[in-house]
């Protein structure tokens, strides 16, 4: 980890490096290569950023294809600090809900990402390997069973890259969990749930993703201030959550670079293997008390009502 002679390196000397020279950090700390981006609040970046009519029966259309470049650029600004795994859910089941015509739009526009000479340049030029998670059966149940040849072939058009991006369908964190785990246990003709889950975690998790993946290491959500079925199922649970109060598509790329700020020289990461003992001196109490103090009576999570819509305070 990269420090000066006082300490960690200054956040704003740490925002002017190179992205090579993060990337050069992060891969001598280990961390965070894994990583969740949730795909959301893209409806208020059609209304607010494109001036798009959501009454209008191609909004969605118009939007999907308005957000190409900047998903392409939060990609990129991911993958080009050192992401080597990124986790994009990007229809969890709750989505399926909002109506056929909604579902048959998005799932229309990711079709067209999957065999577009758009999306599959960027996916060439970036040297990214896409694959997929998600409940396949209840998307065969919707009648989309003709997208899992095309999700196959880019699977194998994109299989040498070096960068992995896993894209999410009908996926639900503890929904797929659970049934993952039946799915195995009846295969297996096995009955002790608990011991599956304790002992052939690993192998849950390969059979889930089609191979091993390191667990969720940095999760980021816009605009909202809960999970809603959206950390990739078994890997979320020491995942250090961020939450951003713009778009995810609005976002500048000083936004990862101050996650990763944090998660390197700020956030403690001890798994449960430590506990609080270590003896302060008396600047870092009289710090620690200040900020206890000045906040005291402040909540992370508040926010305002504006139209539909909750929104941060920051303030």
């Amino acid at each position: 980890m990269m420090k000066n002679d006082d300490g960690p390196m200054d956040m704003q000397d740490f925002l002017r490096l190179s992205d090579d020279e993060v990337t050069g950090i992060v891969k001598d700390n280990g961390a965070p290569t894994s990583v969740c981006v949730v795909d959301d609040a893209t409806r208020r970046t059609g209304q607010v950023f494109f001036g798009l009519d959501v009454s209008d029966p191609k909004f969605i259309s118009k939007l999907n294809r308005r957000l190409s470049r900047p998903y392409q650029r939060i990609f990129s600004s991911c993958f080009n600090q050192g992401v080597s795994t990124l986790f994009v859910p990007a229809m969890t089941y709750g989505c399926y809900s909002r109506g056929d015509v909604y579902h048959h739009k998005i799932m229309a526009f990711a079709k067209e990402v999957f065999t577009g000479d758009y999306w599959l340049g960027y996916f060439h030029d970036e040297d990214i390997r896409l694959r997929f998670y998600g409940d396949f059966d209840f998307l065969k149940d919707l009648g989309y069973e003709d997208l899992f040849t095309v999700m196959k072939d880019i699977e194998d058009t994109t299989k040498h890259g070096k960068q992995t991006l896993f894209l999410g369908f009908a996926t639900s964190t503890h929904r797929e969990e659970m049934r993952t785990l039946v799915s195995y246990a009846k295969k297996h003709g096995l009955d002790d749930f608990e011991k599956i889950w304790n002992n052939r975690f690993s192998t849950l998790v390969q059979d889930y993703y089609g191979e091993m993946v390191k667990s969720v290491e940095v999760f980021i959500r816009p605009c909202e201030l809960r999970l809603s079925e959206t950390m990739p199922p078994f890997l979320g649970e020491y995942a250090e959550l961020y939450f951003t109060p713009a778009p995810v598509t609005e976002v500048n790329h000083n936004f990862y670079r101050r996650i990763i700020y944090d998660f390197l020289y700020s956030r403690r990461r001890t798994f449960g293997s430590r506990s609080y003992q270590e003896n302060l001196g008396p600047e870092d109490l009289e710090k620690a008390r200040e900020v206890y103090t000045r906040y005291e009576d402040k909540v992370v999570g508040v926010g305002q009502r504006v139209g539909g819509w909750w929104i941060f305070d920051l303030d």
